[in-house]
Order: structure tokens, then sequence, then C-alpha cells
């Protein structure tokens, strides 16, 4: 084999790990997500990060005002990942006893009736541009 081919393949190859690397870093660290949150306007009169619905349940409309459109990160149930029957798409969540709903920056969370006897848990994270942000609900039994 040829010395040249080999020291160009070599080159090449260090090159290619090279740019990979440089160009797969986002400027913003974990870090800078979790310290940048989202300005939010509510029919909720209490914080509208922390909703607590009554056991008869409600629907709440959340409208996020520093970022004109929103997805979902990920959703937490009862401090576990999304459990079986939950259904995630793009513009909503669907659970077995809740719906969450983004249009744009707006985002609407119905809550069925608890009729479990037990507080009910659920955390929606939010993700827009730089900014990560999480709604909790709290369901009283």
């Amino acid at each position: 084999m040829n010395m040249g081919k080999l020291k160009r393949g070599t080159f090449a190859a260090l090159l290619f790990v090279l740019l990979s690397t440089i160009f797969s870093c986002n400027k913003y660290t974990d870090d800078d997500l979790h310290r940048v949150t989202m300005n939010w306007t509510s029919d909720y009169t209490g914080d509208p990060r922390n909703i607590t619905v009554p056991a008869n349940g409600g629907t709440y409309k959340l409208v996020c005002t520093s970022y004109p459109t929103l997805r979902f990160a990920s959703m937490v149930v009862e401090e576990s990942a999304a459990q079986y029957g939950d259904k995630v798409i793009s513009t909503g969540m669907v659970g077995r006893w809740y719906t969450a709903e983004l249009t744009g920056n707006t985002l609407t969370i119905t809550i069925e009736p608890n009729t479990t006897g037990k507080v009910r848990k659920v955390n929606f994270w939010l993700r827009s541009d730089d900014a990560i942000d999480r709604v909790s609900i709290t369901q009283e039994k």
C-alpha cells in the first residue's frame, strides 16, 4: 500500500472527527436550558407552573408570553415516565385522566374528575429555543 494514500486517509479521518465534534456542539449547555424559563399568563389564579386541580377536574389555559411556539420536551406521571396507555403526539398528550394540547404558544390542559381516592400528579416539560420549563399538575382526591 502506498504511504501517501495511508497518510491522506488518516488525515481525512481525523479531519472528519474534528469537524463532527465542532459542529455537533450546541451553544447552550443543559444548565443554560434549565436557567432560562418561560413567562406565563393563565386563567388559573395561582402559579401557572404549579396548578392544583380540584377532584372534579377542570380545564386550564396557559399562554407563554416569551416564546411564540412551544413543543413538549417530555412528560412525567406519578414520578415515572409515560405509562402504558398514554399517547404522546407532537401537539398534544393524552393520558387516562388528562389531555394537554399545544397551539403555538398556548397550552390547554384538561383534567378528568378524580374518582380514585388518591392524589394524582403529572408534570409537562415544555421547550422553545433556549428555554425549558415545567408545568406541574396536582389533582386533589
